[in-house]
């Protein structure tokens, strides 16, 4: 398992509402939770030891996480 898929595991065991939902539907908790996935995404995409796919793969994490922010299911006013 590569980083950027642990990483990956762990938001969806904060957020994902079929999983554990550590969250608990707090948006703080669950903005927090996109916020450290994006951090690690980038830290992954900058990292010349990581392999170009899993660069790419992880930049495309991060703009997710990134875009995350306007979801009205994450507070904000995008009807996604």
């Amino acid at each position: 398992m590569s980083a950027l898929d642990k990483a990956c595991m762990q938001h969806d065991m904060d957020t994902e509402t079929r999983g554990p939902q550590r969250a608990k539907g707090d948006q703080k908790l669950i903005r927090a939770s996109d916020a450290r996935l994006a951090r690690e995404a980038k830290k992954i995409a900058l990292d010349r030891k990581t392999s170009q796919r899993q660069r790419a793969l992880a930049w495309v994490v991060y703009r997710a996480m990134k875009f995350n922010k306007w979801r009205k299911s994450r507070g904000g006013d995008l009807p996604v």
